[in-house]
C-alpha cells in the first residue's frame, strides 16, 4: 500500500482524498489540480492561488468528501515514516503550512494522528518538505493533507506535485 499516492496528475478514478475541505476566506481561493506550469514531475501539478491579501485560506483533502468527523471514512497508513510533498511559489517570496489530521476528538469520526509544518518559505524552485510520522497511530487518518496559505499582502500563488504518505 505504500507509498500511499495522495496527488497523481489529478486524473486517478479514485483518489483517496477529495481537496474539498474549503476553510477560511474561500472566496479568494483558486484551485488547478490540472495546471501545466513546470511541475515537479510529470504533465501537471497542483497550483493553488489565495487573491486576499490578508486572511487566510486552506483546503483539506478528505475522505470521504465534504466529511467534517461525522462519517466512517479515512485510511489506515500504518507503517508510513513520513508526509512528502513537492513545493514552490510563483516568486519565491510566499508562505504556507502543511498538515494533516485536523479531526479532534471531539469528532465522532476524528484523525487518529495529528502533524504540523508551520511557515515554510518557499522559493521559485521546488522543494521537498516532509512531516516526520515515526511512532505516530495512523490508523485513520481522514484528513491526509491540508494546504493553509496566510494572507501576505498580496495575492499569491503556490505549486503541489508528488505528495504521498510513504
Amino acid at each position: 500500500m505504500l507509498p500511499f499516492v495522495i496527488y497523481d496528475e489529478g486524473g486517478r478514478q479514485s483518489p483517496p482524498y477529495i481537496a474539498s475541505g474549503w476553510m477560511g476566506n474561500t472566496k479568494a481561493i483558486k484551485y488547478d489540480e490540472r495546471c501545466s506550469t513546470n511541475p515537479h514531475s510529470g504533465q501537471s501539478c497542483i497550483r493553488i492561488d489565495f487573491t486576499a491579501n490578508d486572511q487566510w485560506g486552506a483546503i483539506a483533502w478528505q475522505n470521504p468528501e465534504n466529511d467534517w468527523g461525522d462519517k466512517p471514512g479515512g485510511w489506515d497508513l500504518t507503517g508510513a515514516k513520513r508526509l512528502s510533498i513537492w513545493l514552490r511559489g510563483d516568486t519565491g517570496d510566499e508562505t504556507c503550512s502543511i498538515e494533516l489530521g485536523i479531526l479532534g476528538d471531539d469528532k465522532k469520526f476524528s484523525d487518529t494522528a495529528k502533524a504540523k509544518l508551520e511557515n515554510i518559505k518557499l522559493s521559485n524552485q521546488w522543494r521537498e518538505v516532509s512531516i516526520d510520522l515515526v511512532g505516530k497511530n495512523l490508523t485513520r487518518i481522514k484528513t491526509g493533507l491540508v494546504v493553509s496559505i496566510p494572507g501576505q499582502g498580496q495575492p499569491v500563488t503556490i505549486y503541489v506535485d508528488d505528495c504521498k504518505y510513504e
